[in-house]
């Protein structure tokens, strides 16, 4: 039997892996609230609901079987047409285009279509645990940037965050073949400025490096923040750069698991290649969904009633609920720029901990399920985010999820009110 059992082992290659974070949280009770996950706790837009139910009852027969594999052709060139527009470069939707099982499929087909045995690759922290993992997988060398916190005083905001060039610098060598980064950073709500990602893309010129953009949070950028600028669209930059967006981010549809990836035809290739021997083909009836309503959405761009611009002031007002309810019960919020998350510490709490309840809570994932024991509200520390050697970073720093139905925020409302009852 133990023959048996080594014989089977786990392959090397995903040895040191494990299962996914997000479903290793703890479970809560009715009586409280999770305002972590990036998940809403509402249903899709109507559109949407529309778009799928009528695809779902058609008599279409093709709509029920494979598409075509690197992306549905009516999704696709609705893409092109958008991007094409976004980024003033003419994109194929045959060639230049590939639709993936999520950003996931995206990075996957990324890493593996162009990683070899000691390539190495840049990934800018915080980070999605399994940027690192694929990197592995695929016999390549991970070399961690993290972003750190700037401080300015009580002025603190999420353009605070910010890489030390002579950091990033030293990255770079012979060996680096890819950068990833979150553009904007979707932990943190962080939209780089184009001087930052000039920075970035004059060292991938100099050194011969693909950059990854997953520019997710693309459409939920806040236009009181810094404008948004794609990597793509920087001088010399398009034929080096791939740009991935998400029907997750951008719809809420964490369920469809639909991305896009777009870059150049020599680029673009390798990751069609690896897709095409691994997921080979993603849902046919979530693909042409989503491209009914990204259809509409091509033609209100820019418009009053069109998603992108509802979505985006829909986010501000929750975000300001966010802010004030942790700013009022003892934390330090760092407003962000985009997206559906906000930063806060929490060193100010611990006076109050230790002298109310004569606790000294030693890192940040006990304060975590302290805070979850004793407020009724789930959040997360920022330190996953980043890699053990940089963990310190984000210490003191959980992240809430702003983006839940109202009734949701009024429900962690009171709680918050109830937990800084205790403590005062």
């Amino acid at each position: 039997m133990a023959d048996w059992k080594q014989k089977f082992d786990m392959s090397k290659r995903f040895q040191g892996g494990s299962k996914c974070k997000w479903e290793e949280t703890l479970e809560i009770g009715s009586s409280k609230v999770d305002i972590w996950k990036g998940c809403p706790d509402f249903a899709p837009s109507k559109d949407i609901i529309k778009a799928l139910t009528d695809i779902c009852a058609s008599e279409n027969a093709l709509l029920h079987q494979y598409t075509r594999g690197c992306g549905h052709s009516r999704l696709v060139t609705v893409l092109s047409k958008l991007y094409s527009a976004l980024t003033q470069h003419e994109i194929s939707p045959d060639s230049d285009m590939l639709i993936s099982a999520g950003v996931y499929g995206a990075i996957y087909s990324t890493i593996f279509g162009n990683i070899t045995n000691g390539d190495e690759v840049i990934i800018i922290e915080p980070f999605s645990d399994f940027y690192d993992f694929l990197v592995s997988m695929a016999g390549g060398v991970s070399v961690f940037v993290p972003l750190r916190l700037k401080s300015n005083s009580n002025n603190e905001n999420s353009k605070n965050w910010a890489v030390d060039s002579a950091e990033l610098e030293s990255a770079f060598n012979s060996k680096t073949k890819i950068i990833i980064i979150d553009t904007p950073n979707a932990h943190l709500g962080k939209v780089y400025t184009k001087n930052e990602l000039q920075e970035i893309s004059n060292l991938c010129k100099k050194w011969n490096v693909l950059c990854v953009a997953i520019e997710a949070d693309e459409f939920l950028v806040d236009e009181s923040g810094n404008p948004f600028t794609r990597l793509n669209t920087l001088p010399d930059m398009r034929q080096r750069t791939i740009s991935i967006g998400s029907s997750d981010t951008t719809f809420f549809l964490k369920g469809w698991k639909l991305a896009w990836s777009y870059g150049h035809t020599h680029m673009i290739k390798n990751l069609q290649i690896s897709h095409s021997n691994s997921v080979y083909v993603c849902s046919t009836v979530l693909q042409e969904a989503l491209a009914i309503v990204m259809e509409k959405e091509l033609q209100l761009l820019n418009e009053d009633d069109s998603y992108f611009t509802t979505i985006i002031k829909d986010l501000h007002y929750k975000k300001q609920i966010m802010f004030d309810m942790l700013n009022s019960c003892g934390f330090k919020p760092i407003p962000s720029d985009s997206g559906i998350f906000m930063i806060a510490d929490w060193t100010l709490l611990e006076p109050k901990i230790k002298s109310k309840l004569g606790m000294v809570l030693p890192n940040d994932f006990d304060f975590v399920k302290w805070f979850l024991e004793n407020s009724g509200i789930q959040t997360v520390p920022l330190s996953m985010f980043f890699n053990d050697s940089h963990a310190s970073i984000a210490k003191k720093m959980v992240r809430f999820c702003f983006n839940k139905r109202f009734e949701t925020l009024l429900k962690a409302k009171a709680l918050f009110e109830e937990f800084n009852n205790k403590l005062n």
